[in-house]
């Protein structure tokens, strides 16, 4: 599991984890590791977070419609939803990606995928990036 930790603009700190699941799809979980409550918020996964999957050599892998679409929709300001999630310390939430083989034309190969956390809904912007995980297509 690929793990980051990051500063937010109050005394706290939350790490983003990411692992592989058996349906092609990402978990993703933070943890607040301070010593007092943080606020984040999740519009959903496209509006939240963008991708980014290279093969080997660090090509970005193309996106199948599904995934452009998608694309599209990381940063919008008009959000259909936009869920509160408080954060005592040391709790976690985690949740799931749509699966991969959706969004992107897979081959088979090896490929490195990390993603991005962007929220600037509320009064405490926050962008985060993940270090990549291995991600193993085979034939």
């Amino acid at each position: 599991v690929s793990q980051i930790t990051l500063s937010l603009a109050t005394p706290g700190s939350v790490s983003v984890s990411l692992s592989k699941t058996a349906n092609w799809s990402i978990a993703l979980e933070v943890r607040n590791k301070s010593r007092i409550a943080v606020e984040i918020w999740n519009a959903g996964f496209w509006p939240n977070h963008r991708w980014k999957l290279v093969d080997s050599v660090g090509t970005p892998v193309p996106l199948t419609s599904l995934g452009e679409a998608g694309a599209r929709r990381f940063g919008a300001p008009n959000r259909d939803k936009n869920v509160r999630i408080l954060l005592a310390p040391g709790k976690k939430f985690r949740y799931s990606t749509p699966p991969i083989n959706l969004a992107f034309k897979l081959k088979p190969g090896t490929f490195q995928l990390s993603i991005v956390y962007r929220d600037t809904s509320n009064s405490k912007p926050l962008e985060v990036s993940s270090k990549p995980i291995r991600v193993v297509v085979g034939r």
